[in-house]
């Protein structure tokens, strides 16, 4: 039987957010027979992706466009003459739509845009001046895109939340083609078991700690600045309280930085990117997600399915609430510090399968889905 070549545009090669999660967990799941998946990225390499089965071969390298548009196009152009049947572009925001040109031009039968987050526009509330600064320029050329968008630009047009629908594709794109696609996860790989916690805990010197947890990229959308500030208060308050942040970015440098001021270093723990993140939520008491914005916050499901009480800002979209687990603040630190203080003082970490399976988060489920649009 003939595969189906599907090629996923872009990944990064530094960092695993929430779309290299949704790609590599599809990959991992999807049926090997009938499918075959490439990923392209501007890195050396994707690596760091290995532990989800990500070969060599998979990975196609192409020139920035910023360092050489003729290269990426002719780079583009090779790639898109290869027998792809679906070529999937994953999408935060529009720059333009060259992508999508080259794909119709080269004649790739199925086109899918995927919309993976949403923006705050003007973001008020960022202190940052140079990334309000540039925001503001990237939400401008975003708008001045979507203004001139054409449906005919694609076959398909996937979301993983209607917020970033409509941040996407707005109402330049009819409703009814667009597919809301749960970013679904490996549920088993997440339910809360005691052994591992124990063992976790025991590793990274945690035991008889409260444990405040993140999982993101360290940029600054992701507003570890927040947590830090609302994790110093809580320290003044609870003597055992660590800070576990995983992931890595622009921002590590001044995410250390900032616990050294605070006075707080001693007690925060940065682990970088780890293969082990469902491992790691065992070992959490509560889960922060403090976000300026995001597309659904996939890690969230993640963290619930683990039975952890998980506090989100309300720049997170409520598709991302699949249990009682996850509570919704403005981001004010008063009311961070004291949800973090009353799921401290403990609850019972259940079993989340079904309620996550029943919302449909399970990528054993979900994957038959994206099976199904890839042939349709």
């Amino acid at each position: 039987m003939k595969k189906t070549r599907v090629l996923h545009f872009k990944l990064y090669g530094k960092a695993y957010g929430g779309v290299e999660n949704y790609i590599t967990t599809n990959w991992k799941f999807i049926n090997k027979d009938r499918f075959a998946f490439d990923l392209v990225t501007y890195e050396e390499s994707l690596a760091l992706y290995r532990h989800m089965g990500v070969t060599d071969e998979m990975v196609k390298r192409v020139c920035r466009p910023a360092e050489n548009m003729e290269r990426f196009e002719q780079d583009m152009k090779q790639l898109l003459n290869s027998g792809y049947d679906v070529v999937q572009f994953h999408t935060s925001f529009w720059t333009g739509t060259i992508l999508e040109e080259l794909a119709k031009k080269y004649g790739i039968p199925k086109i899918i845009i995927h919309a993976h987050n949403i923006n705050a526009g003007s973001l008020q509330k960022a202190d940052d001046k140079v990334f309000y600064e540039q925001n503001k320029l990237k939400v401008k050329r975003h708008n001045e895109v979507k203004a001139t968008l054409r449906p005919s630009i694609a076959t398909d047009f996937w979301a993983c939340s209607q917020a970033a629908a409509d941040w996407i594709f707005g109402e330049r794109v009819p409703a009814e083609r667009i597919k809301i696609m749960k970013n679904a996860i490996d549920v088993k790989s997440c339910l809360f078991r005691r052994e591992i916690r124990d063992q976790y805990r025991r590793e990274l010197g945690l035991e008889g700690c409260v444990v405040i947890g993140n999982v993101a990229r360290l940029v600054y959308e992701k507003n570890q600045h927040f947590l830090l500030q609302v994790f110093e208060k809580v320290c003044q308050r609870m003597k055992n309280a660590r800070l576990l942040l995983v992931g890595d970015g622009e921002m590590a440098g001044t995410v250390r930085q900032q616990a050294e001021s605070l006075g707080v270093a001693d007690r925060v723990i940065l682990l970088g990117n780890r293969p082990d993140v469902p491992k790691l939520l065992q070992a959490m008491d509560v889960f922060c997600l403090p976000s300026l914005f995001e597309g659904l916050g996939i890690v969230l499901i993640e963290a619930q399915s683990a039975g952890l009480k998980c506090l989100a800002s309300d720049g997170v979209p409520q598709e991302a609430k699949v249990t009682e687990n996850l509570e919704f603040l403005p981001l004010e630190i008063d009311l961070w510090v004291e949800a973090i203080l009353s799921a401290a003082e403990g609850y019972e970490r259940e079993n989340m399968y079904e309620q996550v399976t029943a919302a449909g988060y399970n990528i054993e489920q979900q994957i038959k889905e994206v099976e199904r649009l890839y042939l349709a």
